[in-house]
């Protein structure tokens, strides 16, 4: 039996080594299962990680866009704005200029008015000469274009009119006071 129990002895080691290279195999296995799935963890951790950062970037980008898109929108308020008041301002500025040359004009009827007065007054005092000189200044000045040519009504002449008057008026008043003779009194 020593044949036998050589071949069992045999046998056994035999599977006795089978069993523990199996083993060996089967930790080796293992291993590699566990490290392949660690290494597959980390790689899922760091990926997850990257997207976040790019998520976070991303939305970070999206905020900027949409706080450059809001300051985009008020620009274009502001310049409809500008738009706006530009246009309002020329208005203004026509509108005062239109203001301004209407107070010209009236400053300077009124002026004209004025100075007619004043050369009526000289011809009923029967100031002739002074009466003419009034008249050359008054049309130096060119103030006959500012005077009203409508008449106020009540059979009353327009002050246009009245002054075309005088400025023929005067000149014969002035040769008729030259062409007679002055009046001296005896005693």
């Amino acid at each position: 039996m020593s044949n036998e129990e050589n071949k069992e002895e045999v046998t056994e080691r035999n599977a006795s080594a089978l069993r523990t290279g199996n083993m060996s195999v089967f930790l080796y296995i293992l291993l590699l299962f566990s490290a392949a799935m660690l290494l597959m963890c980390l790689s899922s951790l760091i990926h997850q990680r990257n997207n976040t950062e790019a998520l976070g970037e991303l939305q970070s980008s999206v905020s900027v866009m949409r706080e450059v898109q809001n300051l985009q929108e008020k620009i274009i308020d502001l310049q409809e704005a500008r738009q706006t008041l530009q246009n309002q301002l020329k208005e203004a500025r026509a509108e005062q200029e239109e203001a301004s040359g209407r107070a010209d004009a009236e400053h300077r009827r009124a002026e004209a008015l004025r100075r007619l007065y004043l050369i009526q007054m000289q011809y009923q005092a029967g100031l002739y000469r002074a009466c003419e000189a009034s008249i050359e200044a008054f049309e130096a000045e060119g103030l006959s274009d500012s005077l009203p040519t409508e008449s106020p009504g009540n059979g009353v002449i327009s002050p246009l009119d009245c002054y075309r008057q005088l400025q023929e008026a005067v000149p014969a008043r002035i040769a008729e006071a030259s062409a007679t003779p002055p009046v001296t009194e005896n005693t």
